[in-house]
């Protein structure tokens, strides 16, 4: 998680691990709806990147 970008880290956070609706996350960092969608986006993304080489994705 350290090594996504704040914006987006914050994203992944308010919304995967703190269970925020995209509303509440979006308003929590003071950004649009659509924004923050983005921002969600890219950190999963990112994050997904990051773990599959610890992660068999592929199998099942």
């Amino acid at each position: 998680m350290r090594e996504l970008p704040d914006e987006w880290r914050a994203a992944v956070v308010l919304r995967d691990i703190e269970g925020l609706s995209t509303e509440e996350a979006a308003h929590v960092i003071g950004v649009r709806k659509a924004a923050f969608k983005s921002r969600l986006h890219r950190g999963r993304m990112q994050l997904r990147g990051l773990l599959e080489p610890y992660l068999d994705l592929e199998a099942g």
